[in-house]
């Protein structure tokens, strides 16, 4: 007898490939079951400078939604929904970079405070980077709603903030 198992598919995306489908409108954030919290600008903040750093990020878990009779490919975002938001609202100037971009082993005082648009000239690379930084996602292949129900609540259900200490031992 076979076991029963989730069939889910990795890949990486770039940024840049990302944006093209979401300007096509190829990703539903609302499906019944996210939630509507909103990141605050500081989280957003440190996840752009974790992306311009290069540091890796979790994946983005996606549920397709394939129309049988016109073949549109749509995905369901079921974990990820800040974190691309937060890089949709970067690329459109809705904020800046933390104004201590320059901490760490890969700061740079240059870029403290910009804007995406603001990455121009002697910075244009970061802007390049940022563009090529991959995403890694998770495809899951199931139409069980309560799988992808269940699935949105194991992602979610044990996220527990760092506190003050470990955040500090991490760092150190």
């Amino acid at each position: 007898m076979e076991p029963k198992m989730l069939n889910v598919a990795y890949s990486d995306i770039s940024i840049s490939e990302f944006r093209e489908s979401f300007l096509l409108e190829k990703y539903d954030f609302e499906p019944t079951y996210q939630r509507e919290y909103i990141w605050a600008l500081e989280k957003k903040q440190y996840l752009m400078d974790s992306i311009l750093k290069k540091f890796p990020l979790p994946p983005i878990f996606l549920k397709l939604k394939l129309d049988p009779d016109t073949g549109k490919s749509l995905y369901d975002v079921v974990d990820g929904k800040q974190r691309l938001n937060s890089i949709i609202e970067f690329i459109e100037d809705k904020f800046a970079l933390p104004d201590n971009y320059s901490d760490g082993p890969f700061g740079d005082e240059r870029l403290n405070g910009l804007k995406f648009s603001e990455l121009v000239g002697e910075l244009k690379d970061y802007k390049s980077e940022f563009w090529k930084y991959k995403l890694s996602v998770a495809y899951i292949d199931t139409d069980n709603r309560d799988v992808i129900s269940g699935i949105f609540d194991r992602l979610n259900r044990n996220g527990e903030p760092l506190t003050f200490q470990e955040l500090r031992n991490a760092k150190y």
